[in-house]
């Protein structure tokens, strides 16, 4: 005769109900375990031995950021590192939330450094040398942003970032990272780079870079990181969504000044819409739509006079607007 899941228990055996139920909540929690764990994957792009082994090399020069020795004063650095469908094998339409690099020796820096990560879906499958940060960055979405960015770890551990609200779309996919150590760092920080001519741009400085710093090939690229990406299905958005604040790259600029602007602490998922909108009339002024500005991060025409900018975030036909940023337009002297 088949025995019931769970046996109404004796008094003699008080326990065995709570054992059998017991069992049961085990096995119910490693089932949700592994069906969550199914949901994420990751895939990697680049060598992961280490020591690092040729065609591999150990290097500070090809990103995903820029510290050479503890006295260099390149304390500015951006990269754009392009990986094509091929590589990648995501399917269309799943939500990346990860993204590692390969550290290739101890080095640290840690403190006040500023880590800015974008991701742009992208049909191109090269990437052109001299191209200005503000093309590259066009259209692309703001992912993660930390003002108190440690990089640390020994050799095969990894650089991570949690990212947010990416949707891949298919094709090519270009990473934009953005550094400015403030920090203090132990010397050269070297990760794990790899060959990659026509997918690979960088540039460092001793001076802030601006939109119409151009990236190059030669000294900072045609060389990747390796690049581990988690990526899951994507949920859809939630119904009033949640704006969050627009931010910008500089609240304060001369005028014929192009910024970038970004989403910070906005609503995810499938179906979410963005419209960015422009008003120089006040923080409650009249706003406008911004003709092709409906990415999460959206670089702006050169200013003439101070503007409040919003971002309109819709989903399922309800919107919500994000707190606006004011970059005021200095008066010349």
């Amino acid at each position: 005769m088949p025995q019931p899941l769970l046996t109404r228990p004796s008094a003699g055996h008080p326990s065995l109900f709570l054992t059998q139920a017991r069992g049961w909540l085990l096995l119910l929690l490693a089932v949700l375990g592994s069906t969550a764990g199914a949901l994420a994957q990751t895939v990697t792009i680049g060598s992961t031995t280490i020591p690092v082994a040729s065609p591999a090399t150990s290097s500070y020069f090809y990103g995903p950021i820029y510290r050479s020795s503890t006295a260099s004063v390149f304390n500015y650095s951006r990269y754009a590192h392009l990986y094509t469908a091929a590589e990648l094998g995501i399917p269309s339409g799943y939500t990346i939330t990860q993204l590692e690099w390969l550290k290739a020796d101890g080095g640290a820096v840690t403190g006040a450094n500023t880590l800015n990560v974008l991701l742009s879906n992208s049909t191109a499958t090269t990437l052109t040398t001299g191209s200005t940060w503000g093309t590259l960055t066009a259209g692309a979405t703001s992912v993660y942003t930390n003002s108190a960015q440690d990089v640390t770890g020994a050799a095969g551990t990894y650089l991570t970032v949690p990212t947010t609200g990416f949707i891949y779309t298919g094709g090519s996919l270009l990473v934009l990272n953005d550094w400015t150590k403030g920090g203090t760092s132990t010397g050269a920080v070297n990760f794990v780079t790899n060959p990659a001519t026509g997918l690979a741009l960088g540039t460092a400085s001793d001076v802030a870079l601006t939109n119409t710093t151009p990236l190059a090939a030669v000294s900072y690229g045609d060389r990747r990181p390796t690049l581990r990406i988690t990526y899951t299905p994507t949920l859809p958005c939630t119904a009033p969504p949640t704006a969050g604040t627009a931010t910008a790259s500089a609240t304060s600029v001369c005028a014929g000044t192009s910024v970038s602007l970004a989403l910070s602490g906005s609503a995810t998922g499938s179906g979410l819409t963005v419209q960015w909108q422009s008003s120089a009339t006040g923080v409650a002024g009249s706003y406008t739509n911004i003709t092709g500005a409906t990415s999460s991060s959206y670089n702006t025409p050169l200013l003439a006079q101070t503007t409040y900018f919003r971002a309109v975030v819709t989903c399922s036909g309800q919107s919500a607007n994000s707190t606006p940023v004011q970059v005021t337009v200095l008066a010349p002297t």
